[in-house]
């Protein structure tokens, strides 16, 4: 009885979570367009407060010369800012590697392996990269075994 008591607290937990990601993962995916909007409008005000206040002002002061110079000076300025801006908004943040990669190059690592009496060969160039990939994927079969046992009680 006490094992099905917890067995069950552990999926009533595992739900929980479960929940939550995609609750966290909703939000975000409405906030990142928020804060868009926000930043672009931020921008166009800026632009605008500078051609409807900060503009006539320079007339006294720097007078025809400096107004240009100061105006294409901030319009490559702001040609610069939204241009960065867009493409860091439409560029991919990248994704890990699945899951199946690290156990193919696990698999690979463990036929790669010299025998108990040859000696062992030095390292070639790529030979760490491939044993960091077969680390993370020993790592990541211990946690997927260690998360189906926990769901079996």
């Amino acid at each position: 009885a006490c094992r099905r008591v917890r067995r069950d607290l552990l999926r009533l937990l595992n739900k929980g979570i479960d929940a939550a990601v995609c609750f966290f993962s909703v939000g975000m995916r409405l906030l990142g367009p928020c804060l868009i909007c926000t930043a672009l409008g931020l921008i166009s005000f800026v632009t605008y407060s500078y051609f409807l206040y900060a503009l006539p002002e320079l007339a006294d002061t720097a007078g025809f010369p400096g107004q240009t110079g100061l105006t294409v000076l901030g319009l490559f300025l702001l040609s610069n800012t939204l241009y960065n801006y867009v493409k860091s908004i439409f560029t991919n943040p990248g994704l890990p590697p699945e899951y199946e990669e690290y156990e193919k190059a696990l698999e690979m690592e463990s036929l790669e392996e010299p025998e108990p009496n040859k000696p062992n060969k030095p390292n070639k160039p790529g030979k760490k990269q491939k044993s960091a990939a077969g680390a993370i994927a020993r790592s990541l079969r211990d946690v997927t075994t260690a998360a189906s046992a926990i769901a079996v009680f």
